[in-house]
């Protein structure tokens, strides 16, 4: 199958038991579990990622501290620069107005961002959201391959992300989709940390191929022109045209980050997205130990004239607007967050917050070599919170986790999404709800912890099915649905009263998730 597509990604998307994935290499069907395995936490079979083991040094390559090799990021004359470069500005400013200026931005996640759970973060209140990252391969050279990918549902702006280190492919792939009325924007993975990122040279590792980096970068964006061009005129959705959009991981040094970033403007990129951690940080447990630094983020915000959105440390609304405040970003994009709690990174605000950051609330810069992600400024204070504890909050959409998991199941039937992907949000590692009774974790040390009761736990064996069906078509599958909207109906009706009486909510109980979160990841920038 790498043969077949060339792009290198079959390794890396291809999950085994899936059917059609010889054929095209870049499937994601589920696996059902192994006899005598309830499925509980299973997703997907993430060893295919390289995510459940950190990656070593002699994968990776050398440690963050160390001195990074010669590159030569310098702009040659394959830049835009003068007038030229003043031009390609203003039509990334104009585009990014025309897609309505959003400011919170949906990652793309393997074998999660399918259309069902797209359009879930929407109705939370995200504005653009993107695809899993396809392989410009597959997609160039194989219509089954194209078939698999639902790209015309979307309500709203919707970006392709490509991962593929071969110039000719990435023009090819970028140029059919450019032409789809429906996306927004073609991105450019420059950030995924993953051993086959690293086998095949793309994502992050397609920096140390400086070459072939701004042949991808020029290719991307002779594609993306010629299939605006193609675009039905005038768009019916307002938007100008099809842009370029590049992903990036920082490097350990800033100005390295910095002229990396500047290169990528000047190849032609519309819009720059940040995330503040290196490769060295990886995937999997790394994720969730290390956090991303925002003042890296603000550094690229500070360089670049076109957008930039940025990417770290997003698992609630607050952490949204502390980092829009930090960094200056005209946006933020959050992945793990959204997908475990996307009622509580997207929450439409009460109305004098509106969709931005609070204009009595803005939070200052930390000082020179301070910590913007939470940690302690160099005088030993913590910076101060966007907003004070006994101000406004924001007013979610869906009351509780449980009613997020139940539009969840309704939007996946009415969309015919494959059972197996409903399993991966509903019971997998990074499922939007709790199949256990487990006590809440804010309980005092020492004091008796009641479990909250959960009416999804006696139902938990419905859910776990659900790997092992092909449709939803059959007596079972019908079986399962109604026993499983009745789990939901109660829980729901459970968490209202809660709320109620005062006993607070399910935030109490995900608050201190992050070390349930820094043993599971998904692949990607």
């Amino acid at each position: 199958a790498e043969r077949e597509l060339g792009g290198g990604l079959a390794a890396c998307l291809s999950v085994p038991g899936g059917g059609m994935d010889g054929e095209l290499g870049g499937g994601l069907a589920a696996k059902a579990p192994a006899d005598g395995d309830d499925g509980d936490g299973w997703a997907l079979d993430l060893s295919e990622f390289g995510l459940i083991e950190a990656l070593s040094a002699e994968d990776i390559g050398p440690a963050a501290s160390d001195p990074l090799p010669p590159r030569d990021f310098m702009l040659d004359a394959r830049c835009l620069t003068g007038a030229a470069l003043d031009a390609h500005v203003a039509e990334s400013w104009n585009w990014f107005r025309s897609i309505g200026s959003p400011r919170k931005w949906v990652a793309p996640l393997v074998g999660y961002s399918d259309p069902a759970f797209r359009q879930l973060a929407r109705e939370a209140g995200a504005q653009i959201a993107h695809t899993q990252m396809l392989d410009a391969g597959g997609w160039a050279r194989s219509e089954l391959f194209r078939l698999q990918n639902d790209l015309a549902s979307d309500d709203g702006p919707l970006v392709v992300q490509l991962g593929g280190s071969r110039p000719e492919h990435l023009r090819a792939a970028a140029e059919m989709l450019a032409a789809l009325p429906t996306i927004a924007g073609v991105e450019l993975n420059l950030g995924c940390p993953q051993r086959c990122a690293k086998k095949f040279k793309f994502g992050a590792f397609l920096a140390e191929d400086v070459p072939n980096l701004r042949a991808c970068v020029l290719a991307l964006r002779a594609g993306v022109d010629a299939g605006s061009t193609r675009r039905p005129s005038p768009d019916a959705r307002g938007w100008s045209r099809c842009a370029l959009l590049c992903k990036i991981r920082c490097f350990a040094r800033v100005e390295d980050t910095l002229a990396y970033a500047r290169l990528l403007q000047g190849l032609g990129a519309h819009l720059v997205t940040c995330h503040g951690r290196t490769r060295h940080d990886g995937g999997g447990r790394r994720t969730g130990a290390q956090l991303a630094r925002w003042e890296w983020i603000r550094a690229v915000k500070q360089e670049l004239r076109v957008p930039v959105i940025a990417n770290g440390n997003v698992r609630h609304w607050q952490d949204l607007h502390d980092l829009l405040a930090v960094t200056g970003c005209e946006g933020v994009m959050s992945g793990v967050g959204a997908l475990r709690r996307p009622h509580r990174v997207f929450a439409p605000l009460d109305t004098d917050l509106h969709d931005g950051v609070p204009p009595t609330a803005k939070a200052a810069p930390p000082a020179e070599g301070g910590s913007p992600d939470g940690g302690e400024a160099p005088n030993g204070t913590s910076p101060p919170p966007l907003l004070s504890p006994a101000g406004p909050r924001p007013r979610p959409i869906f009351a509780s986790s449980a009613h997020v998991a139940a539009r969840y199941l309704e939007i996946a039937l009415a969309r015919g999404e494959a059972p197996s992907q409903a399993y991966v949000h509903l019971v997998g590692k990074l499922a939007l709800v709790s199949m256990s009774g487990r006590p809440p974790r804010r309980a005092g040390e020492g004091a008796q912890r009641e479990a909250l009761p959960n009416a999804l736990v006696g139902a938990s064996w419905a859910f776990r099915r659900l790997c092992a069906l092909n449709s939803w078509e059959s007596d079972a599958a019908r079986e399962l649905v109604c026993v499983m909207r009745a789990a939901f109906a109660e829980q729901c009706a459970l968490e209202e009263a809660r709320r109620d009486a005062g006993a607070g909510d399910d935030e109490d109980e995900d608050e201190d998730d992050d070390e349930e979160w820094g043993n599971a990841s998904t692949a990607g920038g």
